[in-house]
């Protein structure tokens, strides 16, 4: 059996390098295999200035998207994270600006995929949400209940 490479020790420079124009990147941006703590941590250390201090974005100004919605429906979120791409909690991040369209790519699912999964496991079709918005997903699974 091949033996795993070695994953790296500062996601945050990982993230940073994914987007350098020479590198390959990854469809959405879903990380399964992250360590959210340790990105928020990274966030946090930053949160002072906001400004990336290394790397190809050295200078920039670093800001993220409010989780406000998604905290008021965090157990349908965790449910629906779960259910439909298989994370566990800790497993992704995700915003109020955070989209389907993020999770494409992942075990080779497409949207069309993605939105027949949800018509099975939630009996509702979002297909029409042209955005794939997960927040007013989840609103709209909150309204059913």
């Amino acid at each position: 059996m091949a033996q795993q490479p070695e994953l790296p020790k500062d996601w945050l420079d990982f993230m940073q390098k994914m987007w350098n124009p020479m590198s390959f990147p990854m469809p959405g941006m879903a990380l399964p295999t992250v360590n959210v703590a340790e990105v928020e941590r990274k966030i946090r250390q930053y949160e002072d200035d906001k400004i990336i201090p290394s790397g190809p974005f050295k200078g920039k100004k670093i800001e993220f998207a409010p989780t406000t919605g998604i905290d008021m429906f965090l157990a349908i979120a965790e449910d629906f994270m779960r259910r439909i791409f298989d994370f566990e909690p800790g497993e992704y991040l995700i915003t109020d600006e955070s989209s389907l369209f993020d999770f494409t790519g992942l075990d080779e699912m497409e949207i069309t995929d993605i939105h027949k999964k949800i018509l099975a496991v939630y009996d509702l079709d979002v297909s029409e949400i042209q955005s794939g918005n997960l927040l007013e997903i989840f609103m709209r699974i909150h309204r059913r209940k």
